[in-house]
């Protein structure tokens, strides 16, 4: 891909996002932009040079809610907690709920609390855990594996109650396999700081009047829900199933995920190469990871291609879609960016025919905006969702057992000098 000069909102210029060094685009201090234009020496724009930038903050403090979106929330970006004064003036305006422009390309992410239970997280497109779901995922121990769920039923009524857990009336149990939806039924008793305190309240309810009703025993359930519950008939299971997974955790490339779509495989890895040009840049070499789909070498090489990666004596290269760059700001992960141009022309030349038809049908001319209603890019932000969350949590694992060590030698130090 040819230099080319960028213009977001302040006018300033940079680089185009060479793939090969992935020079980070500059952004506005208030508001980015959830597409930035990248126009070439000849003033027209380059669509395959357009980006789509997210930056994910923790939404709480406990760490479980995560935000992805376009709009920068300047009391997030500090290193350390700013102020409850300025927090509380920026609340209402850096709010992403109130930005509705942009409500389609922001994702939630909502962990919900059940004790004695692990429940999958919910992605959801929209600012809040009320929005329309797109899929669950689950971590296996140690973050060895993330299984992803999608099913075009998760927004239907009944599906995900409201403590944001699949329904167990809509369960369909064992033998599903890896397609099955595990739901969890509400229990008798409820813990304080678990998710759903009003829908508790209400199967409670439930449960008092069917008593006082003096119903037959045998359609009693220890786990009923309230009845606007799905019937048990209608059963449903995942229409797709995806796994992330972390591939060489005792290695030297231990940032380093993959995943497989529409028979092409994919993977997250960590790179060096990206140029900080901001103040200390030099220190955030290794903060970096980018998303390359790894495709068949065809006889014109792409600009998008990162040459640097490719095996000898493979005919296959490795295509550039999109990078992640971490963050050490107190309450954000990083920003992703997402090259549309480049995953456009992916699904066209790589993607078969018949897997474009969710895009294509679309009501919009515009085929970049097309792009992020695919369930192609839905799978993109939520294994970088899972990447990123693991590796905060995996960060946050070395700093414990570094501070323990450190408290232990501290205290076997006094206890000798004593």
């Amino acid at each position: 891909m040819a230099r080319a000069v960028h213009m977001d909102m302040a006018q300033s210029t940079t680089t185009a996002p060479d793939n090969r060094d992935l020079d980070p685009p500059q952004c506005s201090p208030i508001l980015s932009d959830a597409t930035t234009l990248v126009s070439s020496s000849e003033g027209r724009i380059d669509d395959a040079a357009r980006i789509s930038r997210y930056h994910m903050y923790h939404r709480k403090h406990g760490n479980t809610h995560y935000t992805l979106t376009p709009i920068i929330l300047p009391q997030k970006e500090n290193l350390f907690h700013p102020p409850k004064a300025f927090r509380k003036d920026r609340k209402t305006a850096d709010d992403p709920s109130l930005a509705e422009d942009l409500h389609d390309q922001t994702f939630y992410v909502h962990k919900p609390t059940l004790i004695f239970h692990h429940p999958p997280r919910t992605l959801r497109r929209g600012s809040s855990k009320h929005a329309s779901p797109v899929c669950l995922t689950r971590n296996s121990g140690f973050w060895r594996r993330w299984t992803l769920q999608f099913s075009s039923r998760l927004g239907d009524e009944g599906v995900l109650d409201p403590r944001g857990v699949v329904a167990r009336e809509v369960d369909a149990g064992k033998a599903a396999g890896e397609g099955r939806l595990k739901g969890y039924g509400v229990r008798r008793w409820r813990i304080l700081g678990e998710s759903g305190k009003e829908h508790y309240n209400k199967a409670r309810q439930c449960r008092k009047e069917e008593k006082k009703s003096k119903s037959n025993k045998k359609q009693r359930s220890h786990n009923m829900a309230p009845k606007d519950s799905v019937s048990e008939a209608d059963q449903i299971i995942a229409d797709q199933v995806v796994h992330l997974d972390w591939t060489s955790p005792f290695s030297r490339d231990t940032r380093r995920y993959h995943f497989r779509y529409a028979d092409i495989e994919f993977y997250w890895k960590g790179t060096g190469t990206v140029r900080e040009t901001k103040q200390l840049g030099y220190l955030c070499k290794f903060n970096h990871l980018k998303l390359v789909a790894r495709v068949p070498v065809s006889s014109g090489r792409s600009d998008d291609e990162d040459k640097s990666d490719n095996e000898p004596g493979l005919d296959m290269r490795d295509l550039i879609l999109g990078k992640y760059t971490s963050s050490i700001a107190c309450r954000k992960s990083g920003i992703l960016e997402l090259y549309d141009g480049a995953i456009l022309k992916f699904l066209e030349e790589y993607v078969p025919k018949e897997s474009l038809e969710d895009w294509k049908h679309l009501d919009t001319d515009d085929e970049l905006e097309a792009i992020r209603q695919t369930r192609l890019y839905e799978v993109i932000v939520a294994t970088a969702i899972c990447m990123i969350v693991g590796e905060w949590q995996k960060r946050q694992a070395v700093k414990k057992v570094i501070a323990a060590i450190v408290g232990e030698g501290a205290g076997g130090g006094g206890d000798a000098g004593g």
